[in-house]
């Protein structure tokens, strides 16, 4: 049962981590996008 719980932990940390890289890679196109359009 712990071994199951460690995994969901880890998965659970590598989704939030791969969204969080999502956001910050959307973000920084937008910057550019706005920033080049000036």
């Amino acid at each position: 049962m712990r071994l199951v719980f460690i995994d969901l932990f880890y998965s659970g940390c590598i989704l939030l981590c791969f969204i969080r890289m999502c956001w910050v890679v959307r973000w920084c196109l937008f910057r550019f996008r706005s920033a080049s359009s000036c």
